[in-house]
Parts: C-alpha cells; sequence; structure tokens
C-alpha cells in the first residue's frame, strides 16, 4: 500500500510540473468552480479545507492525498476526476483499481 501511495505522489508531483494538459487537476477545478460560480472559499469546506490550502492546491503548492482526490471527484460529481491529479490521463487510479492491487482508499493519505 505504501508503495501504491509513493507511486501515486511522485507522479501528482511531476504533475505540476506538467500542467499544461488540458486533463490537469488545478486546471479543471478552476474551471468547475468558474463554471459553477463557487468561490475558494465556498468549496473549501466542502472538501475539509481552508480557501487558503485549496488556493495552495490549484498553484501546485500542495500535494494531493489520494483520500483528498477522490473527494473532489466525489463533490464535483465527476467534473475533477482523481485521475486528472496524476501525469498519465490515462493512468487508472480509481478505487476499485487501488483495491485490485490491495490498497485502501480509505487509509490512502499523502
Amino acid at each position: 500500500m505504501h508503495f501504491l501511495i509513493d507511486e501515486f505522489m511522485h507522479v501528482v508531483h511531476l504533475s505540476f510540473m506538467n500542467c499544461s494538459q488540458k486533463m490537469c487537476g488545478p486546471r479543471l477545478l478552476g474551471q468547475y468552480l468558474s463554471e459553477t460560480d463557487a468561490r475558494q472559499e465556498d468549496f473549501a469546506p466542502r472538501v475539509g479545507l481552508s480557501q487558503s490550502a485549496i488556493s495552495r492546491l490549484m498553484t501546485g503548492r500542495t500535494k494531493v492525498s489520494l483520500e483528498l482526490a477522490f473527494e473532489i471527484e466525489k463533490i464535483t460529481k465527476g467534473a475533477v476526476p482523481a485521475k486528472s491529479w496524476v501525469g498519465s490521463p490515462d493512468r487508472d487510479v480509481s478505487g476499485a483499481a487501488l483495491a485490485e492491487r490491495g490498497g485502501d482508499t480509505s487509509e490512502a493519505t499523502a
């Protein structure tokens, strides 16, 4: 399990360095907030964060845990998929895929 988390976090870190792709988590979250007329301070409590934490997340200064990635996907009803926080858009980071590999997404944090 720790290997999966370490691998995920390494890829997340790399994804922030190359966030020019269309499916980038911070970009999609910004688009979601804009399209729903939501402010960072309105969205933050829904995922258990402060407004400043959302700001850091959107600028790549904060790493995203698996738990947070899945929570954002749930709150945005899929508009910001968990896989958008990793470098490869075809990489499967779904809860089912992690469970198949022996992971428990309920405990997966960075």
